[in-house]
């Protein structure tokens, strides 16, 4: 039975949102029609337009919950001020350097082994890269909180930044999945860029290149040396930081 008057109740309330969001009519009103509708007032008394306390206790919380629904963004996480198709656009650009990437590692990976793997990561991911930013005219491309590749990895001021926050909240314990940046600035010549970036953690495929140097196979860790000499990028665990997927687009003038 609890069940059932549950579900009632959150049946009756949904509709009195709906109802609330989609009308502006006076608040006492509103709320005696909903129940004679619903058929609950048969056993309440009818609230009348005088302010009670009563009307009160109901109108706080019931606005508050109207508002919020109201200011939700259309794309959860994106700034305000940011259009949706902006921000969608800017997500799926670091969605498809991840996936093209790891689906490269991960044929090498089965194929070959992680020797092969290492190539993968040298030459193809700047491949995927490049081709992201000629295809859409903006620089897609990855860094790291410790670069393997010191002529691509290496992150500037704001990608510094942008790590830096990413730590703060993976150790407030915040889902991975949800670390993004986004900013806008503008450059020396005066043309205003979106810079955008996604986090990449460590996963248990990762350590195998990545996890710390003794746990790393000498052949492995010979190709690393040959082809990274001056790689730092070794020591991490999983669930840590790696870097970040980041995208730069220009803006036109104007609120974006």
């Amino acid at each position: 039975m609890l069940t059932g008057m549950k579900n009632r109740f959150l049946t009756h309330t949904e509709h009195l949102l709906r109802v609330l969001l989609l009308s502006a009519v006076n608040w006492p009103g509103l709320y005696n029609r909903h129940l004679a509708m619903a058929g609950a007032c048969r056993h309440r008394p009818v609230l009348h337009r005088e302010p009670s306390m009563k009307l009160d206790f109901l109108r706080r919380p019931l606005l508050l919950v109207t508002v919020s629904c109201a200011c939700l963004p259309a794309i959860a996480g994106q700034p305000a001020d940011i259009a949706p198709e902006l921000a969608q656009s800017t997500r799926a650009m670091a969605g498809e350097l991840t996936t093209r990437l790891g689906q490269a590692l991960k044929t090498a990976l089965s194929s070959e082994g992680p020797v092969a793997a290492v190539s993968v990561c040298k030459e193809t991911a700047p491949a995927i890269a490049k081709s992201l930013s000629e295809q859409h005219a903006v620089r897609v491309g990855r860094v790291g909180t410790r670069a393997r590749n010191p002529a691509t990895g290496v992150p500037n001021d704001w990608q510094k930044a942008a790590l830096a926050g990413f730590e703060a909240r993976l150790s407030a314990g915040d889902n991975p999945a949800d670390l993004e940046h986004w900013s806008v600035a503008e450059t020396g010549s005066g043309q205003r860029e979106l810079r955008y970036a996604k986090a990449i953690v460590m996963q248990p495929l990762c350590v195998t290149c990545h996890g710390k140097a003794e746990d790393i196979p000498a052949p492995l860790a010979e190709k690393i040396r040959t082809e990274y000499p001056s790689d730092q990028a070794t020591g991490y665990l999983v669930g840590k930081l790696r870097g970040a997927v980041v995208v730069v687009r220009p803006l036109p003038a104007g609120k974006p």
